[in-house]
Order: structure tokens, then sequence, then C-alpha cells
């Protein structure tokens, strides 16, 4: 269930656009009934329209999880290279499975911190999926754009965090650390004027930032 949307709209929003595969309906059968944190339906939605319009040819991904976004990502037209990076072993083995049953041979994993991935990658993308470890959003953001082409642009999952970034009532004494990190990256960037920004109010909150230099 989304944190910020009321139950009926995020309904309607996900019979919008059902899933058009049975590997697709499985993983996120899978991720809901294990618990698995993956994109929300109406997000994905959204972005896969973003994505079509921005035809990006390289994407890099902070969290895989079980793969679900790195297979539909990588299909989109014109994408010739996902690069996807997943912290955890047993995450990293089971998204390896489901790529390959999809048969995205454009994807590559990499198994280890997002963080380290960014310090020591030399490559470039036209989007970057921020999706990982939300307390550290802000140190992903200035590291990815080290990585990020001049047109480029990032994107990052989750950023309204349960709601807890908007409202005070609902912050959780163990979130309080997160909470205070995510309100200072979107204060800075409200005030920065070297970034085009858009806050979208979609499945738990989605940002999209890119350079105003281009």
């Amino acid at each position: 269930m989304s944190e910020i949307l009321q139950d009926h709209i995020e309904s309607f929003l996900d019979d919008f656009s059902p899933e058009t595969s049975d590997l697709s309906r499985e993983l996120r059968d899978y991720a809901k009934d294990n618990h698995v944190p993956i994109i929300d339906e109406e997000v994905k939605q959204f972005l896969s329209f973003y994505l079509n319009t921005l035809k990006p040819r390289k994407i890099l991904e902070l969290g895989t999880a079980i793969g679900y976004s790195s297979i539909w990502m990588s299909q989109i037209k014109g994408v010739q290279e996902l690069h996807t990076v997943e912290i955890r072993p047993e995450m990293f083995a089971l998204a390896k499975e489901n790529i390959e049953r999809a048969n995205c041979k454009n994807v590559r994993q990499f198994q280890g911190d997002a963080a380290d991935y960014l310090d020591k990658s030399q490559e470039m993308y036209d989007f970057i999926f921020i999706d990982a470890a939300k307390g550290q959003y802000p140190f992903y953001f200035k590291k990815a754009l080290q990585r990020l082409e001049k047109n480029g642009v990032i994107g990052f999952d989750n950023i309204l965090f349960r709601g807890m970034i908007s409202n005070q009532d609902l912050v959780k004494r163990r979130k309080i650390t997160i909470v205070k990190r995510l309100r200072k990256l979107l204060s800075e960037l409200k005030l920065d004027q070297a970034y085009e920004k858009t806050l979208i109010p979609l499945g738990d909150g989605f940002l999209l930032v890119r350079r105003n230099d281009v």
C-alpha cells in the first residue's frame, strides 16, 4: 500500500496498466508475499512513460532487490546497458536468476555497496535510479552527480519515506536519522538553483533532478 495515496486511488492506478508478462506478475506477487520492497505500480507507470521520453542509453540502478525494476527498465526501447548494484548476497543471487529468466542480456549486475560502486566506477549514465538505503540518499546524490551525463537525470524512489518527511506525527523514533537526512536533502535541493527538480506525489514520493546547465 502507498503511504501517500488513498487506497481507492492507488487501486484504480494499479488496474489502469496491468502487468504485461507472467514473470512480472510473479515477481510482484513474490515481493508482496515476502515483504520485499519494489517500485509501486503507479510509479512504474510514470517512470516507464518518462524514460520512453527521455530515451536513456545507459541506466544505473542503485538497489536491485529481486530484479523487478532492472528487468522492465532494461526492456525500454533504446536502453543499451543497465547496470544495477545490490549489497545483499541473497538478493543479488535471486535477481540474477530472475534477470536470466527474463533474458535481459543488456543488464550487468554488481554486488557491493552502492557508494563504493559510485566511487570506483568510471562509467557515465543518462539516468540514475536511486532506490537503495534511504539514509544514504544525500551521499549517493553527491557521488551520482559525478557519474551523470550532461543531459542526465537522477530519480529517487520513496523520497517521502512512508509519509514521515511531510508529517511529523508519522515519524518513528528509530527512523529519526533517516528522516533528518532526507529532509535536509530536499531542503537543500529546493534552494539550490543549480538543479531543476520535481517531487511527484506517487507511491511513496518520487523525485526527479537534473542540472540546470544543460
